[in-house]
């Protein structure tokens, strides 16, 4: 009588488990069946779906005859399931029969890559007490699915902990409003997340607590000559939290007053007071021009412009000649002076204005103005 064994087909066969995954391959593993059935495995199988969504999915061999003594598996599968959810059974094979696990459903994808670029602070809406951050992600790596999650951290601008601030499926800008305190450093990192995991924080940013320098006052007129103009720059009163550290000077194109400013080039931006010429763009004398002056920080963020001065090119009038005593005109109680007007000037001469020390000590008062 011949020997022969007495088994069944295996059971309990366990879920294969997913050890790594990314947008080309995927590898696998699993363990032996709870029940051989009394016989040895002969064999694994591995069947995948990729019916998105089905109830009832269509499985399609993978890869068949395993070795019994293999309980993992590398896949590389064909490139158009990147990004779509994937079901995997194991299927174990003895001499009576064949057990399939239940399903293992994964995204064929892989983490993002680091969000890029650093969040920055948006200039403008970005105060001593209130941060404005950009933190939009222009990395095209998505790991081959779909970004849902953007997580934003900052630190209490002592180099102290992280700690997450924000948390959506949208990127946005953040204001940043409470704790804020003028001039810190505050740190800034973000990353973002699609169905296999977090990706990398990006790098670090470093964000001052600032605003726009503080307009400064509108420049001084100092003198004037036919070709030039000296000016005294007034500094701006308040920083807001980064240093000012230059100033430009703006002069329009003459004689019309809805001209274009331009910079000028060969201020240095430290000068208390500046003597702006011809090789500025000065014109002929008797030209009017505007001028305006603004202040930039460390971060080369300017202020808003200050007021304009107005100013003709040309000197001012001649020291008239000596008033003359009217004979013909003057008495016992009044005295009538004339002088002789001044000629050549390259502005007009508006008026005159008479100063008398009426006779008694050397303080002269005026008394006549001929400007009103």
């Amino acid at each position: 009588m011949g020997a022969f064994v007495a088994c069944l087909s295996p059971s309990e066969q366990g879920a294969p488990v997913l050890v790594a995954v990314s947008e080309a391959s995927f590898s696998v593993s699993w363990q032996q069946p709870g029940s051989t059935g009394g016989c040895p495995i002969t064999a694994y199988s591995l069947y995948l779906s990729s019916d998105q969504d089905s109830a009832s999915p269509t499985y399609s061999l993978l890869e068949a005859g395993i070795a019994p003594h293999v309980l993992e598996w590398v896949v590389s599968p064909d490139a158009t399931l990147i990004g779509q959810v994937l079901r995997l059974k194991v299927e174990a094979t003895n001499q009576m029969g064949a057990v399939q696990s239940p399903a293992l459903q994964f995204v064929l994808a892989s983490i993002p890559g680091t969000p890029s670029p650093i969040p920055t602070a948006v200039a403008g809406e970005t105060t001593t007490s209130a941060i404005m951050v950009d933190f939009t992600n222009t990395n095209p790596d998505v790991g081959g699915s779909d970004i849902f999650l953007y997580e934003l951290q900052m630190d209490d601008g002592d180099s102290g902990e992280f700690s997450t601030i924000f948390a959506s499926d949208h990127q946005t800008r953040l204001l940043v409003m409470e704790g804020i305190e003028r001039g810190r450093y505050y740190r800034f990192r973000y990353r973002v997340m699609n169905v296999v995991g977090y990706s990398a924080y990006s790098e670090v940013a470093y964000i001052q607590a600032v605003d726009v320098p503080e307009t400064p006052a509108r420049p001084t007129f100092v003198s004037a000559t036919d070709t030039t103009i000296t000016l005294s720059i007034i500094e701006s009163v308040d920083s807001k939290g980064v240093d000012v550290v230059s100033y430009g000077i703006y002069l329009d194109a003459g004689n019309d007053m809805t001209s274009a400013f331009s910079e000028l080039a060969d201020y240095d931006g430290l000068a208390a007071t500046y003597i702006i010429d011809v090789n500025d763009g000065l014109g002929a004398p008797g030209s009017l021009y505007r001028i305006k002056v603004l202040a930039k920080n460390e971060w080369d963020i300017a202020s808003e412009f200050s007021e304009e001065l107005v100013v003709a090119l040309g000197s001012v009038p001649a020291a008239p000649g000596a008033p003359v005593k009217v004979v013909e005109g003057s008495g016992a109680n009044e005295i009538a002076v004339d002088w002789v007007q001044n000629a050549a000037e390259t502005l007009p001469v508006y008026g005159y204005r008479l100063y008398s020390d009426l006779g008694v000590d050397d303080e002269f008062s005026l008394i006549f103005d001929g400007l009103n």
